[in-house]
């Protein structure tokens, strides 16, 4: 979109409110929701004032005037009667007043509440005078659009100086939702490639040596990638230069892991010591015995095995919905055969991906466990 254009002699502005007023035209044209209110609003400027009608003024605490034409009003859905903004001039000078006051205050209610608390009415004026106020001789002109009071737009035309807007605008508090936007892009969050998973006994991975080969079960084919972030994996394919999101699982290693110990507890993996020391060596000796003696529990943790890792932005995570097509960082998305295992977040190891049989595994290249 382009910017609108203004011409130079025409706009001069305080160098701190320069940003202050690019910021409100970079919304020109765009539909604003106001949260509050529950109604959008959108502008665009314009290089001419209302010709004929009345304008009202709009003052706020004293420093800052706005002045106000309205050209359409849902007065139907709003005062339950059938007129057109055409209609008021036609009527008594009181009821006019009245009217034109009513939708007045209808704008000013819509308004962000720190503005609509300052807001006075200051009379009106016509339009074939504001070339001699003083205030509407410096006022620059937008073309306006208020929806959300039914079917019927409100259409009105605002002016104010380039001075009075940014005085207005500079002190604004940020909302709810821009203070939780802007602290959700500072916040970073790690993000794993996950090639695979596995749940080891935690003696075995206390036995892990330089030269071993830990199978795993792989998580993402090799086109595609598997993401850790924020306790869930997201999976991805290849879409031209970026990525499309297929699948979004929750991933908890805790829970998995009281499931997967109490498999194994059943049903020991084959090549995997689990015989307790001085025990029975089968059922007949502990009904000699005269007593049942438990096999002690298999303490299991879940490893995952990484590719790559990043650190990203909480609200770039947030665009990662199911069919979105994003793009990734090299980190995290380019060939690689370098992994890492990890438990609970701690890197326990570090090797080189290979494939035995139709089975991916990790040869290690480096313990970091230590004897404590």
């Amino acid at each position: 979109m382009n910017a609108p254009a203004w011409q130079a002699e025409t706009l001069r502005l305080e160098l701190e409110d320069v940003p202050v007023w690019n910021a409100l035209m970079s919304h020109a044209d765009q539909p604003v929701t106001l949260s509050e209110k529950n109604v959008t609003f959108s502008f665009r400027p314009t290089h001419s004032a209302p010709r004929d009608g009345w304008v009202r003024q709009i003052g706020f605490g004293g420093k800052s005037r706005l002045y106000l034409q309205v050209e359409q009003f849902p007065f139907a859905t709003i005062c339950g009667v059938e007129l057109d903004v055409g209609d008021l001039a036609e009527m008594p000078p009181d009821l006019c007043e009245a009217l034109q006051q009513g939708m007045a205050w209808t704008l000013v209610g819509a308004l962000p509440g720190f503005l609509a608390e300052k807001a006075s009415l200051d009379g009106s004026i016509f339009a074939d005078r504001l070339s001699t106020d003083a205030g509407a001789a410096a006022a620059h002109w937008f073309s306006c659009s208020l929806s959300g009071f039914g079917d019927m737009p409100i259409l009105f035309s605002i002016g104010a100086s380039p001075d009075d807007i940014c005085s207005l605008l500079r002190n604004a508090p940020p909302s709810a939702r821009q203070v939780h936007s802007q602290l959700r892009s500072r916040i970073r969050t790690p993000v794993l490639r996950l090639a695979g998973e596995a749940r080891l006994a935690a003696r075995d991975i206390r036995a892990l040596e330089a030269g071993d080969v830990v199978l795993f079960r792989e998580l993402a084919r090799a086109e595609s990638r598997a993401l850790l972030a924020n306790g869930h994996v997201y999976t991805f394919d290849r879409s031209q230069q970026d990525w499309q999101c297929l699948s979004i699982t929750p991933f908890s290693g805790d829970e998995t892991m009281e499931t997967d110990a109490a498999a194994v507890c059943e049903a020991p993996e084959t090549g995997v010591d689990r015989t307790p020391e001085n025990g029975p060596e089968d059922a007949t000796d502990v009904e000699q015995a005269g007593e049942l003696k438990a096999a002690p529990p298999v303490l299991m943790a879940p490893v995952s095995f990484a590719l790559g890792s990043a650190l990203l932005a909480l609200n770039e995570i947030e665009t990662w919905q199911v069919g979105a097509t994003v793009p990734l960082p090299a980190e995290i998305s380019a060939d690689s055969t370098r992994v890492t295992l990890r438990v609970h977040d701690q890197v326990i190891a570090e090797g080189d991906l290979v494939r035995i049989a139709d089975r991916l595994a990790a040869r290690l290249t480096r313990v970091f466990l230590n004897d404590s």
